[in-house]
């Protein structure tokens, strides 16, 4: 007994239960017919959405230029091929920008010569801290002489007050003990006379002239007989 062409087929594709009465009425080359047409339909479909797609971008390009040709005569006009004529406001907009970057170059430019002076400046004044260095060093040699000049001084007057008091001695001792009539000035370099001697007492009269008689044209202040270096005389100590 031969089989048939639908028994060989579910012998080798065996379909479920509940598709067995559905598949069985349905022919085999009119389920492959709709099949392709279903594939052709989205086929179409997919192909006029891209060409809309397309035919809406080149819609904002043309409206972007603000004009189109209706014969697109000179196509490279309407593509990419000159990107002046393609988008104005684009190219303004890129001018703008090529302005600004050219501003800001200038500003950097004076900004980087400010910047030269700057360091000129600190060059300059680098030179001045060096010169006022070696000034300060110079300085400090001056000082150190100075206070080697001071110690030398301090030195030679301690040797001068030495020899004064050498020297008062050496004149004591020659002299020999001064009696008590005898009395020294105030800055004890010279000894004088006591107030008992006839010019003491014409000193000690024109001392005590200037109280007597004030308005006398002779009269000489006190401390002018008493500083005087022809007379260098003080009053009498009395023993005290």
């Amino acid at each position: 007994m031969a089989l048939s062409k639908e028994d060989t087929a579910d012998q080798f594709f065996p379909q479920p239960a509940e598709n067995l009465v559905e598949v069985a009425h349905v022919p085999g080359c009119l389920l492959g017919q709709q099949l392709w047409w279903i594939a052709n339909f989205f086929h179409k479909l997919w192909f006029i959405t891209i060409h809309a797609i397309m035919l809406l971008v080149i819609l904002c390009i043309a409206l972007e230029m603000g004009s189109c040709s209706p014969v697109f005569g000179d196509f490279a006009s309407f593509t990419f091929l000159n990107s002046h004529s393609i988008c104005p406001s684009a190219t303004a907009a890129h001018t703008k920008s090529l302005e600004a970057l050219t501003t800001h170059i200038l500003i950097l430019e004076s900004h980087l010569s400010t910047f030269d002076a700057y360091k000129e400046s600190l060059d300059a004044f680098a030179a001045c801290i060096s010169i006022l260095e070696s000034s300060l060093d110079t300085l400090t040699m001056c000082l150190t002489s100075m206070e080697s000049c001071l110690d030398s001084l301090d030195a030679l007057s301690l040797l001068v007050n030495n020899t004064t008091s050498h020297l008062n001695a050496i004149e004591a001792r020659y002299r020999g003990p001064l009696p008590r009539n005898f009395a020294k000035r105030a800055d004890g370099a010279q000894v004088i006379k006591a107030l008992t001697s006839p010019t003491c007492n014409g000193q000690r009269s024109i001392f005590l002239q200037y109280f007597q008689s004030r308005g006398s044209p002779r009269a000489i202040p006190p401390s002018l007989v008493l500083d005087d270096p022809l007379s260098p005389y003080c009053w009498e100590f009395n023993g005290s």
